[in-house]
């Protein structure tokens, strides 16, 4: 049969929705993530990027209850690894840092894998307990990734990628 890959979102900040949240995500539910994810039923993997960090320590262990609750194979969480204090950034409140993060923080998860990587940290938490370990570049391969980056920002990304390709052949 065919696989449908459905890729919703959630965004308590209707003014920052636009055309390209739009092409990106099938549906945007706006509104406070903790009311809205148990109402969406079950995805195979919640995606918690930049958000962990604008709850408190209470709200955010209630965020990531809420995502393992409807996440059929685990919960990828990527917050800033660095104490940055951020408050409200263009009038929304939401933007406030209001708690931040470590490895210890998962440490009661002995499933989950946590991952320092440049100024992110990144966790797994598999639905199923059993423990996965997230992907590490190698030197080779940062510093790839970081060439490719830089070269997306000077020359765009679609001409970047073609002259990747010319590269490699």
């Amino acid at each position: 049969g065919t696989r449908r890959v459905r890729i919703d979102g959630i965004e308590a900040h209707l003014p920052y929705v636009t055309e390209l949240q739009r092409m990106i995500y099938d549906t945007i539910h706006v509104g406070e993530a903790l009311e809205r994810l148990p109402r969406l039923g079950r995805y195979d993997l919640v995606l918690a990027a930049d958000v962990l960090e604008h709850f408190t320590r209470a709200r955010g262990e209630a965020l990531l209850a809420a995502c393992a609750a409807v996440a059929n194979l685990g919960v990828l969480i990527v917050t800033p690894a660095l104490d940055i204090h951020q408050g409200a950034a263009f009038g929304n409140l939401h933007e406030i840092h209001r708690s931040f993060w470590t490895p210890a923080d998962f440490a009661g998860a002995p499933s989950a894998d946590v991952l320092v990587w440049r100024r992110q940290l990144i966790a797994f938490l598999p639905s199923d307990g059993v423990r996965r370990s997230l992907p590490r570049p190698t030197l080779r391969e940062a510093a790839g990734l970081v060439l490719r980056a830089c070269l997306a920002r000077a020359v765009g990304p679609v001409r970047s990628e073609v002259w990747l390709q010319r590269l490699r052949h």
